[in-house]
């Protein structure tokens, strides 16, 4: 693995499911919002433009990265890494982006039909998450989408290539039919798309994930509350989520629909199944599993209740879908994927346990040491070891690491996952405002 760490001569994905294999083989060896179950508070959009000083309006979306869809594909000729990542000292936040998300907002001036309150800055600010894209670029990337409510109708997708170390917009945003008035996106409340079959703007916490066996970021579910234009009065709820795809450019809707539509939900991708798992947070509290391969939905047995906020990653490991509920509870919650109908397991922590006292946060699992990562703001960041055997009974271990270097200023209604690993590069890496860089901690020491 570490030899990828100077040159990556191959796709990403199987640097994944080789790092997976590695651990497999090496743990063998060795803003106030509503209660539990409310929607947020929608008084909550329209916080302060962090932007002061954009350039000066222009109406005309800004160029979008169109890529040849028959040679995109990440890796095949290599690529050297750029020496802002391959210097990362461990354990130190280091800004290392070449531009900011403010640099390629589609209207700076914000008066455009989908700029609502807040323009730009609620892709970060409105409880919105990202993935991370491993097959896209030659080093894989971020994918940041989200808005919502009142604070934005913008459905754009960004990316940032961590080879090139800059944002470009994947797709643009649906302009409404006469551009400026927002009155002419004609969303439909059934499907929760705009007249152009694209989706609508959403709050997406932790819903969204990357898919890199068909280069698909995914919209998990779709919805949004009462809101004013472009919104539907009584809000909109859709049984199917969609696709933005790499490959074509464009938004695809999922085939099959969700069994219990929900919003807000734990996500994660398995790439042990190729599938994703969410666990409803409403309606029947149910697991349930995206097959990717039949496009097809499965759902489990009504279960424990994960209160918004929640967050979720997968242990390939043990197969396990973890989830944090630290809103509600303050509990790691298990499930076992080997039988998914099985109730989940609260788990004993023990160690620096701080980081559950905090209800939004960024949490993911670090193939190279074998352990989730997680981090709400500033300095300290924590990972969560589960135990060698026996995961049911014995201890989960919290440790605190107080990272060095300029920490990236505070998410703004948390960060879920903004906050992503970079596994064949040992890294994580989030940005938080629409104006400050990419930052990244390097939590693998490098050869």
């Amino acid at each position: 693995m570490t030899e990828n760490l100077g040159r990556i001569a191959q796709p990403r994905l199987c640097i994944f499911i080789l790092a997976v294999a590695w651990v497999l083989t090496w743990n063998t060896a060795c803003s106030s919002r509503g209660q539990v179950g409310t929607e947020p508070d929608a008084g909550a959009d329209g916080l302060a433009d962090s932007g002061a000083g954009d350039a000066p309006a222009d109406l005309d979306p800004i160029p979008v990265d169109g890529g040849d869809a028959e040679d995109a594909g990440p890796g095949d000729q290599g690529q050297e890494i750029p020496p802002e990542i391959a210097n990362l000292v461990l354990h130190t936040w280091t800004p290392i982006a070449k531009n900011t998300l403010a640099d390629v907002d589609p209207c700076p001036s914000r008066d455009c039909g989908y700029s609502a309150v807040e323009g730009q800055n609620a892709v970060l600010n409105d409880w919105t998450g990202g993935a991370f894209a491993s097959e896209e670029g030659e080093l894989g990337g971020l994918v940041y989408h989200g808005g919502g409510h009142n604070g934005y109708y913008g459905n754009e997708i960004y990316f940032f290539d961590l080879a090139t170390l800059q944002w470009s917009l994947a797709i643009g945003p649906t302009i409404g039919q006469v551009p400026g008035d927002a009155a002419t996106f004609d969303l439909d409340p059934e499907s929760c798309l705009y007249y152009d079959g694209h989706p609508v703007a959403q709050h997406t916490y932790d819903s969204v994930v990357y898919i890199p066996s068909t280069r698909r970021f995914m919209l998990t579910v779709l919805g949004d509350v009462a809101s004013q234009l472009p919104g539907s009065p009584t809000g909109c709820a859709n049984s199917k989520g969609m696709f933005f795809d790499f490959v074509s450019k464009d938004w695809i809707p999922v085939g099959d629909s969700i069994p219990t539509v929900v919003k807000y939900v734990p996500s994660a991708y398995d790439l042990l199944r190729n599938a994703v798992w969410v666990w409803a947070q409403r309606g029947s509290y149910r697991l349930q599993k995206y097959d990717v391969a039949s496009d097809s939905w499965t759902e489990y047995a009504a279960d424990y209740l994960p209160a918004i906020d929640s967050t979720g990653a997968i242990d390939p490991t043990r197969d396990l879908f973890v989830v944090t509920e630290f809103r509600a509870t303050h509990q790691v919650l298990v499930k076992d994927l080997t039988d998914p109908d099985q109730k989940a397991l609260a788990v004993q922590t023990v160690g620096d346990k701080e980081i559950e006292q905090h209800a939004q946060i960024g949490f993911e699992w670090m193939p190279l040491l074998g352990k989730f990562v997680a981090w709400s703001s500033g300095n300290d960041l924590y990972t969560l070891t589960p135990p060698a055997q026996d995961w049911q009974n014995q201890d989960w271990q919290w440790q605190k690491i107080t990272l060095s270097g300029q920490a990236p200023p505070d998410p703004v209604n948390g960060p879920y996952s903004k906050f992503q690993l970079a596994p064949n590069l040992g890294i994580a890496l989030v940005a938080t405002t629409r104006t400050s860089p990419v930052y990244a901690v390097r939590l693998v020491e490098a050869p």
